[in-house]
């Protein structure tokens, strides 16, 4: 498999940013 999965490329920072988006959907998720 020669294509890139994106996470080859994909930065600490953005990394960060997705844990933190599914940190705070997670916590919506549990107020329903």
């Amino acid at each position: 498999m020669s294509e890139k999965t994106g996470f080859e490329t994909i930065s600490i920072e953005e990394l960060e940013e997705i844990l933190r988006q599914n940190q705070e959907n997670k916590e919506t998720q549990e107020e329903k």
